[in-house]
């Protein structure tokens, strides 16, 4: 309730920012009190390593013409992530919220979530662990699929479907587990899409966890791949390409726009439509298209540019795309997001990117794409 008379009062960017700061102060205080860390022996982990994405992934940040963006995406080469498999065979309560395993009274396992330590992620509610009344479920064994940004398109692929995959690489028996997803993600068209034309043909045994639902387990299994993995991304799209859809004729060069309503848009998104459709650009918004109709798009495009964003994620359904141009809005946290050009690196689609210009709207989560810049990208490479 409180959340939605905030929305009606203060632009989302606006509320978005203020939380970040909110629980960054949380986590460093009260919430050290109220949900202390449970330690885990690295040991103890089936498997566990530390690994550098962008140089398993092979990322060739020299071909990026953008200087700015060429600098800020080399950042990147130094950058870590473990990829772990961890096994609990004692009791442990997953929250319904955010996916938090919870052990004994209050101790947390970071290992239950992918990635946990990130300042946004909010910690369980505390009234309603402590005091409130709980609805519960007891199970035997479970694979939790609960994950940082379940509700995405592109993390749905990244960071939830790709645990099954990378469980199967390491030989992991999970028919023998119950697969725990949240209801939201059960219920998302891309979740129901893949379950319908390849999830149903691997006889799981699915335990989909209800919002005010906590979820009690005799023993659990968390894991992480690292972001991008290979063969796992290869595993997990390959049956995507057996599927049969609608040959709609598209063009082979399209621009993936964004509605304003959905935040991280072009503000002079008129201008910049005019400008690829000048250069043979068919202009798409995937969020007007259904699953297949993005499978069906992705397929035949050879040239994309687009503002990041999850559409991007379609990508990986492509067989013959040769180029990407990624639009960033100004980075206000030092970084750009290394997500597409992984992709990229990953299908072998040559990379460029251009940062766009801040607008007067502060909070608007609108930004300004120079003409001229892109024209000359577009020329130079198109």
């Amino acid at each position: 309730m409180i959340k939605q008379v905030l929305k009606k009062i203060f632009p989302i960017v606006f509320l978005k920012k203020a939380f970040y700061y909110y629980n960054t102060v949380k986590i460093k205080s009260i919430d050290l009190i109220l949900f202390p860390e449970f330690k885990v022996d690295k040991l103890k982990f089936l498997t566990y390593r530390v690994s550098f994405p962008f140089r398993e992934n092979k990322v060739d940040t020299n071909i990026i013409t953008n200087s700015a963006v060429r600098n800020y995406m080399q950042q990147w080469n130094s950058w870590t992530q473990d990829e772990f498999i961890f096994v609990y065979k004692s009791k442990i309560t997953i929250e319904p919220k955010i996916g938090w395993g919870i052990i004994g009274r209050n101790k947390l396992l970071y290992y239950s979530l992918g990635i946990s330590r990130t300042l946004f992620l909010p910690k369980p509610d505390a009234f309603t662990w402590f005091l409130g009344k709980k609805k519960s479920k007891e199970v035997d064994k479970i694979v939790s699929l609960r994950d940082t940004g379940e509700e995405n398109y592109f993390h749905f692929f990244n960071d939830v479907l790709a645990k099954i995959y990378f469980l199967e690489l390491q030989g992991i028996p999970i028919q023998e587990y119950q697969l725990l997803i949240a209801e939201k993600t059960w219920n998302k068209s891309f979740f129901q899409f893949w379950l319908a034309h390849i999830g149903r043909e691997r006889k799981f045994t699915w335990l989909v966890q209800k919002s005010d639902e906590y979820i009690i387990s005799q023993e659990s299994i968390f894991c992480k791949p690292i972001t991008h993995h290979q063969q796992v991304l290869h595993n997990l799209f390959q049956p995507y390409f057996e599927i049969s859809v609608e040959n709609k004729q598209y063009s082979e060069k399209i621009y993936l726009k964004r509605n304003p309503k959905r935040l991280r848009f072009v503000e002079n998104g008129e201008e910049i439509e005019n400008l690829v459709k000048q250069h043979g650009f068919e202009v798409v918004d995937t969020d007007e298209l259904v699953v297949a109709e993005q499978i069906a798009l992705f397929r035949g495009v050879k040239k994309v540019i687009g503002v990041h964003g999850a559409g991007l994620t379609n990508l990986l359904f492509c067989a013959k795309c040769e180029e990407l141009i990624e639009l960033f809005p100004p980075p206000d946290a030092g970084y750009l997001p290394f997500h597409y050009i992984l992709v990229a690196s990953h299908k072998h689609i040559r990379y460029n990117a251009v940062i766009g210009n801040p607008t007067r709207s502060t909070f608007s989560g609108s930004f300004l794409v120079n003409e001229k810049e892109l024209e000359s990208m577009i020329i130079n490479r198109y």
